[in-house]
C-alpha cells in the first residue's frame, strides 16, 4: 500500500518546465520557449534563443566579414544567488557562431583514480570441491562532473532572474552587451 501512495505522489507532482524572459534590454523583451528560436541582431551579431530541458541555449552569429571575439575573462553572468560566473570566451568567425548553455549543462565522467577491488571467488567441481563467491569494489573518489561548455557551476532555480554581460573585440573595438532574463514556470 505505501508503495501505491509514493508513486501516486510522483505522478501528481511531475516535473516543473520553464522557460525564459528577456527582461533587459527593452527594445530585445521577448519569450524564449521551446518550440522555435526567438533572434534579434545586435552590432552585427545574431542572437538565436531556445529553452531546452530547462536551460537557455543562446547561439550568437557572427554576421560581419570579421572575426568577433567574446571576451571571456571580462564577460560574466550574475547567477540568481548573485554571483558574479565567468564565462569561457572564444572567436566567432564570420558566418559562423558559438553556443552558450545557461546554467552550464554537466557531464558525468567516468571514476577518476585508482581503485581496490576485493573478492571472495569459488566454484563446484566433480569431485567434491564447491563454494561460494563475495566482491566488493572501492574508489577512492566520488563520480565526477564535467561542464560540457567552459565556464563555472551553478544552478538556476525557481523563477529568478540572472545578469549577463558580454564583452566582445572586433577590429580593435570593443562593446559590451547587457541582458536580464528572467527563468519563468510555464
Amino acid at each position: 500500500m505505501r508503495a501505491i501512495y509514493i508513486l501516486l505522489v510522483l505522478s501528481l507532482t511531475g516535473c516543473a518546465t520553464y522557460e525564459f524572459d528577456i527582461r533587459q534590454p527593452p527594445e530585445f523583451a521577448r519569450h524564449i520557449g521551446r518550440k522555435a528560436d526567438e533572434s534579434f541582431t545586435r552590432d552585427r551579431l545574431e542572437y538565436r534563443l531556445r529553452s531546452v530541458d530547462n536551460h537557455l541555449v543562446m547561439r550568437i552569429f557572427n554576421t560581419s566579414n570579421s572575426p568577433v571575439q567574446l571576451v571571456g575573462s571580462q564577460s560574466t553572468v550574475v547567477d540568481p544567488t548573485q554571483q558574479s560566473r565567468r564565462l569561457t570566451g572564444g572567436t566567432i568567425a564570420p558566418g559562423a557562431f558559438i553556443k552558450l548553455i545557461l546554467p552550464p549543462m554537466l557531464q558525468q565522467r567516468g571514476r577518476a583514480g585508482p581503485g581496490i577491488t576485493l573478492g571472495v571467488g569459488g566454484g563446484y567441481s566433480s569431485n567434491g570441491g564447491g563454494g561460494v563467491g563475495v566482491g566488493s569494489t572501492f574508489y577512492d573518489d566520488a563520480d565526477r562532473y564535467d561542464i560540457t561548455d567552459g565556464g563555472e557551476a551553478w544552478d538556476w532555480d525557481g523563477e529568478t532572474d540572472i545578469r549577463l554581460s558580454l564583452k566582445y573585440e572586433q577590429n580593435g573595438k570593443t562593446f559590451t552587451h547587457l541582458f536580464t532574463i528572467l527563468r519563468v514556470k510555464v
